[in-house]
């Protein structure tokens, strides 16, 4: 099981694979691939600070079609519990990703400096 956060999801239909190393491409190729809810709600944001060219719905709709991409499924008070034992990040988004991961223990595709130095399965 594989989440990719909000910008990994926005490059991934934006410019395909070429942001990827090809070791993450790979465990992307030979997992199931999951977004957070909550991105949808962050790409909303970036959509409104004008650095997404299509909406949330379109960008995801497309990636559930080429890559099967699905959206979790887990408890919100599950991750909100999890989230709460988190302190080195004060982003809303970050947190509640991260903390979905956690929950089920999931791999996590993010650029995020932060996120890779706290999250051990954090990867790209």
């Amino acid at each position: 099981m594989i989440f990719l956060d909000t910008h990994a999801i926005a490059w991934l239909h934006d410019f395909g694979t070429k942001r990827f190393r090809p070791s993450v491409l790979t465990l992307m190729r030979e997992s199931e691939l999951f977004y957070s809810p909550i991105s949808l709600v962050e790409l909303k944001f970036m959509e409104e600070k004008g650095r997404l060219g299509d909406s949330p719905a379109y960008i995801v709709n497309e990636l559930k079609r080429g890559t099967g991409l699905k959206s979790s499924e887990n408890n919100f008070s599950d991750i909100i519990a999890e989230a709460m034992k988190i302190s080195w990040t004060r982003d809303p988004f970050d947190l509640l990703i991260v903390a979905e991961c956690m929950i089920t223990n999931a791999h996590l595709v993010t650029r995020d400096h932060l996120i890779r130095k706290n999250y051990e399965n954090a990867i790209w």
